[in-house]
């Protein structure tokens, strides 16, 4: 009875594992669109994504995160992501949020979901360069005194209609953070559409013509 009770005992706990690795690995994997485009509207899979840049900002490519730099010197600058349809959430990769204080340079990453401000609560994970970054007491991303902030997988799990990342510059003039988004696809069906139109009448001989369907939407796989 014993060896049965071991044998099950071992076979659920090793059934549980794999769960939640499987699990572990599925919410990983959750946002894996990339969005590389700096400005104008992309369809990236079935989400149309707009990015309107704001103030000083440039594509850049550092410690692993591309293509977005917010600010520089003593100018602040943004990105802001609108998605269509909403998105179920983001990763970002954030890198060189500066808070030197042997030049006296200090800025912070502030977030707004939908129009209102986004107080951070989960810290991401270590980067690449980088000191880990922080979380600010208001609820921004910022770094340890004397060092440069880094980040990857820093996940907002909610719904996303649009984000904006945004330099603040506390003090000096800092070098700017460099940036990377990643998006959560909502699901988005094939639709074939609907012709909203009364019937045909259709005569030997004569060509057909029939309106164009609305409402349709196809993967790069349909035909």
């Amino acid at each position: 009875m014993n060896r049965l009770y071991t044998k099950l005992n071992f076979s659920l706990f090793g059934l549980t594992l794999l769960l939640v690795t499987f699990l572990s690995q599925q919410m990983n994997g959750q946002c894996t669109q990339q969005v590389l485009h700096t400005s104008g509207t992309v369809q990236i899979g079935c989400t149309s994504v707009t990015v309107i840049p704001n103030g000083v900002t440039n594509p850049l490519s550092f410690c692993g995160q591309t293509p977005f730099l917010i600010g520089t010197g003593n100018n602040g600058g943004s990105f802001t992501f609108f998605f269509s349809p909403p998105v179920s959430g983001v990763s970002l990769g954030l890198t060189t949020i500066d808070n030197q204080g042997i030049n006296n340079s200090m800025e912070e990453v502030r977030f707004e979901i939908n129009g209102a401000f986004y107080p951070i609560t989960i810290p991401g994970t270590p980067g690449n360069c980088n000191t880990p970054a922080i979380i600010t007491p208001t609820g921004t991303v910022g770094a340890v005194v004397g060092s440069s902030g880094d980040w990857n997988n820093m996940n907002i799990n909610t719904t996303i209609s649009s984000i904006k990342v945004e330099d603040l510059i506390i003090v000096g003039n800092p070098n700017g953070v460099v940036f990377s988004l990643f998006f959560c696809p909502s699901c988005c069906n094939t639709n074939s559409g609907e012709i909203s139109a009364s019937p045909l009448n259709l005569c030997p001989g004569t060509n057909a013509v029939v309106p164009s369907a609305t409402q349709t939407f196809l993967e790069s796989n349909d035909i």
